[in-house]
């Protein structure tokens, strides 16, 4: 399973109009930014710097990993633009640590 393509945050302008705009939302892995609903469709960026893993299949494989555990509570999110960003954490993150981050933060922005 991955985001609808109307789900997906691609442009680098929305991007940065999000981290210059946006409210955070700060857990322990993930940093949350988000702007207030539209009435659009709501859209999911996924940002994994190379200094929390170093290769690209790893990256990939981690938003693909957060891009899932979105879509299950994609009917509960109102807010227009949303980016999760995994920061450096002191320990490598657990999958179900980040599913539990991920659900408190849709939680909190809903």
């Amino acid at each position: 399973m991955s985001l609808p393509s109307k789900n997906r945050l691609r442009a680098k302008k929305d991007f940065d109009r999000l981290f210059k705009n946006g409210k955070s939302i700060k857990g322990h892995f993930l940093l949350a930014k988000y702007t207030e609903p539209s009435g659009l469709n709501p859209r999911i960026g996924f940002i994994v710097p190379a200094k929390v893993a170093k290769l690209a299949v790893i990256r990939n494989k981690t938003k693909r990993f957060l891009a899932n555990q979105v879509q299950k509570h994609l009917n509960k999110i109102n807010k227009d633009a949303i980016i999760l960003v995994l920061k450096l954490p002191d320990q490598k993150p657990k999958e179900d640590q980040l599913m539990r981050e991920v659900a408190n933060i849709v939680k909190h922005i809903t």
